[in-house]
């Protein structure tokens, strides 16, 4: 057991930082009403937010702020390489000025802003470090799930089946989960540890009977891909790399649809993605009134009265509080120059794998490196169902965000020590 616990040796006076980075990992997952079995909708979400989780986050962020001082330069390195991430939050800054709710907007936008320097502040810490606390956060939420299941399954199973353990709906328990067994598989494999290998298949039993068909069928894909970009590293054959990755992703789109339909089918009895195509269409013909600057961050679900759902009189639509795909979502919400700028925030740090950087990794550094993009790829793909992207509170977002600032820190940090600049 002590293997499985063991971490990175921190850094002189930065053991209370990885504390509270566990606490704000914890408190983010968990929530303030875990195993409450309330699943809201967009039609009875007036967007009044909640005080104790701002008070909260907003006193984190004040925690985290003696770390400018501590670790200065990493952090002025994180802006500066950070610079599109920067430039999308400034214009989700300036989307109330044309939101239908502005208050709501401009509250949603100060929040997401807040995550997001609370998040720069905890990247100044050895990556290491951040994913270990990952890795702790999760493991004890699987336990409790796990646990919660015998214990209490009124709260923790549906009444179709589902394990959903402490959240609310089985889609986000599958979430974490996921994001839980890909944390635990690096771990596992790079350390040859086999407490964490034991943690993985715990995760992946739990996973399944979540019945979550995208972080399902995403959990395996992404560790695959994660591997695949381990072996451009180690080989540093760009062709060969491309070539895999064009035969990969064609391979596993393939096996992901062909999944997709047949779990679809199977719990449901319809092809219809559970509804999901009747929103995207709903949610493209609003689209279409704004198409450039969107109808404001976070204004378009969960407004209550002025939701784009309920003006139209959209009874099926109203019942969601996001499009079920990130993509289609940002647009609504931020236009098509949000989609733009968070296309390259997304797939920026894709960019090193064609670059020199890729080539002189140095190993140690191989294990938080491939951490961050397997989970970075967990989010891409994940909004291809689900909505997160510049969602300050949605946990794949937020580790999104760890996994995008990590990735420019760790490149930094090799290039120094291979005598970049």
């Amino acid at each position: 057991m002590a293997t499985l616990l063991a971490s990175p040796s921190p850094l002189k006076g930065q053991t209370f930082y990885f504390v509270l980075l566990m606490f704000f990992l914890g408190f983010h997952f968990v929530g303030v009403n875990p195993f409450s079995g309330e699943y809201s909708t967009s039609v009875n979400m007036e967007g009044e937010g909640n005080l104790l989780r701002q008070v909260v986050f907003v006193l984190i962020l004040g925690l985290t702020l003696p770390l400018i001082y501590i670790n200065g330069s990493a952090i002025k390195s994180s802006y500066i390489n950070n610079g599109a991430l920067l430039l999308l939050y400034g214009w989700f800054l300036l989307s109330p000025l044309w939101s239908l709710v502005p208050d709501i907007s401009l509250r949603r936008v100060i929040g997401t802003w807040i995550i997001l320097l609370t998040v720069i502040n905890f990247a100044s810490l050895p990556a290491e470090r951040i994913w270990a606390a990952l890795r702790y956060v999760t493991l004890g939420i699987l336990v409790v799930n796990f646990v919660s299941v015998f214990v209490v399954p009124h709260l923790a199973i549906t009444g179709d089946g589902f394990w959903q353990g402490m959240y609310d709906q089985k889609n986000a328990t599958g979430m974490v989960t996921g994001l839980t067994v890909i944390a635990w598989f690096y771990e596992a494999y790079f350390k040859k540890n086999y407490w964490a290998w034991l943690v993985v298949l715990l995760g992946s039993v739990f996973l399944i009977f979540t019945y979550s068909k995208t972080s399902i069928v995403l959990t395996p894909v992404v560790i695959a891909a994660g591997l695949l970009i381990l072996n451009l590293m180690k080989k540093s054959n760009k062709i060969i790399f491309l070539n895999s990755m064009i035969l990969f992703g064609a391979f596993t789109t393939w096996l992901m649809i062909e999944f997709a339909l047949a779990l679809v089918k199977l719990y449901t009895g319809d092809l219809n993605f559970t509804g999901r195509t009747d929103v995207w269409l709903f949610t493209l013909d609003r689209i279409k009134e704004s198409p450039w600057i969107g109808w404001g961050f976070g204004s378009f679900w969960a407004v209550g009265d002025l939701s784009q759902a309920v003006i139209h009189h959209d009874t099926f639509a109203a019942e969601f509080a996001q499009a079920h795909n990130g993509y289609i979502d940002i647009v609504a919400s931020s236009g098509i120059v949000g989609l733009v700028l968070i296309l390259f925030v997304i797939l920026g740090p894709f960019a090193y794998l064609w670059r020199d950087e890729s080539n002189r990794v140095s190993p140690h550094l191989y294990q938080p490196i491939i951490t961050a993009y397997a989970l970075l790829t967990f989010m891409i793909l994940h909004n291809l169902t689900e909505s997160s992207f510049g969602t300050g509170l949605h946990r794949v977002w937020l580790i999104g965000l760890f996994a995008i600032v990590t990735l420019h820190s760790l490149y930094k940090q090799n290039g120094k020590m291979q005598g970049g600049t």
